[in-house]
């Protein structure tokens, strides 16, 4: 056993030295392998290390060694020996929240005889403070605000406070926030919030506060930096607020909210019920529809509503309609009774020239019709069917145009 063991040994000697004499014949110019012992770096420095806390060299790992809710003091006092730095502001500020989740009247004490610390770790610890106050005191975290804050910073730290309350206890403390900027995004951050919890609540508080907001204000209660964990893409609460608001600048808010929350393939169904409200909007939305899919707005309109298309919209839906099917458009128009089916006839006739000469007869009377019959009944002519063109001229309802037609067929006749 000994012996295989020992020409185990040796063999891989030879293959070793045989390894280590192949590279060696490598020739110049080529890279060969070298092999280095790793050290281990040595350990940093702490930049500072007490019984209590440690900090590390770069300031950003900081251990707390001792129970802060009993030692805090003490631990400032270790901090307080680093000189002014940035090391020492993120590590006063860190002790000051952690201390706030258990004891947010010492923290606050200590936070305001902090006065020498940058003010963004300032306010990160004031953040942290009236974070932790909330859940316990929410009164004494506003009269922090109020009363210690800076009034530059406020904004950032009610925004803090506001957000770590239940909605319904917002308004009141929201009403202490002096008109600004941050103010109306921590409204925005209200609405996005308490609307999905509680539209018909959110929709009274709204009715209350949006009156007399300026279009900048408008504008800024639409973009919240605080959403809640509700689907954004939710429309139905936006929709249950707005049919109990009843300030026009609430329901409008709510509307654009439910518009935008809607997809692009169901806002046909919003177009009734949202177009008082916004009706520039809805009706970019009409007429993309319209653009998109000319017979399937028309499918999906009832009676009344078909009836309540302005003439602008109607005319639009036909001329879309007819370019692709001209017979279809026309039918559902005078099915509606709506004089804009003249407009499809030149169409109609390029395509079915009877079947327009029938349908003709069957739309209302009025300016369309003279309208398109003009242009038809010189269509006709023109094509050699003069009598088929003065067939059509019982049709019209104004009786100069009717002859003005009637002398341009004799021109062409002659």
């Amino acid at each position: 056993m000994k012996r295989t063991l020992l020409a185990t040994l040796l063999l891989v000697s030879c293959d070793r030295e045989q390894t280590t004499t192949h590279m060696e014949e490598v020739p110049p110019g080529r890279p060969t392998m070298e092999m280095r012992s790793v050290k281990p770096e040595p350990p940093r420095p702490m930049l500072l290390s007490t019984p209590r806390v440690s900090i590390s060299s770069t300031g950003g790992g900081i251990v707390w060694k001792s129970h802060i809710a009993t030692y805090a003091e003490e631990i400032l006092e270790d901090i307080r020996t680093l000189p002014p730095s940035e090391a020492r502001d993120r590590a006063t500020a860190f002790l000051i929240k952690d201390l706030a989740k258990t004891d947010p009247e010492r923290a606050r004490q200590m936070l305001v005889e902090w006065e020498d610390g940058l003010i963004g770790y300032w306010i990160e610890a004031a953040q942290g403070l009236v974070r932790a106050q909330a859940k316990v005191d929410p009164e004494a975290a506003a009269a922090f605000i109020e009363r210690d804050v800076p009034s530059a910073a406020r904004a950032s730290v009610w925004t803090q406070f506001l957000n770590e309350i239940p909605p319904e206890d917002r308004p009141a403390f929201l009403d202490r926030v002096p008109p600004s900027y941050g103010k109306f995004k921590m409204a925005a951050n209200l609405l996005y919030v308490w609307v999905a919890d509680d539209p018909a609540a959110c929709a009274t508080w709204l009715d209350a506060f949006t009156p007399g907001l300026s279009e900048d204000e408008f504008q800024l209660m639409r973009q919240p930096n605080s959403y809640p964990l509700h689907p954004r893409n939710d429309a139905a609460p936006w929709l249950a607020a707005y049919r109990v608001a009843e300030s026009a600048e609430a329901r409008r808010l709510l509307a654009e909210g439910a518009w935008s929350k809607t997809s692009q393939a169901d806002r046909w169904k919003l177009v009734a019920e949202l177009e008082e409200t916004l009706p520039d909007l809805v009706a970019r939305e009409r007429q993309d529809r319209i653009r998109d899919d000319p017979a399937l707005f028309a499918s999906r309109l009832s009676a009344e509503e078909a009836a309540a298309l302005s003439r602008e919209d109607s005319r639009e839906l036909i001329d879309q309609w007819a370019s692709t099917n001209p017979a279809d458009a026309i039918r559902w128009a005078i099915k509606q009774k709506r004089p804009e089916a003249a407009s499809g006839l030149s169409q109609l006739y390029n395509q079915v020239p009877a079947e327009a000469i029938t349908l003709a007869h069957e739309i209302p009377r009025g300016p369309e019709l003279d309208q398109a019959l003009s242009s038809l009944c010189s269509i006709i002519a023109h094509h050699g069917d003069p009598d088929t063109a003065r067939s059509l001229l019982p049709l019209f309802s104004d009786d100069a145009q009717r002859m003005r037609v009637l002398q341009n067929l004799e021109r062409q006749s002659r």
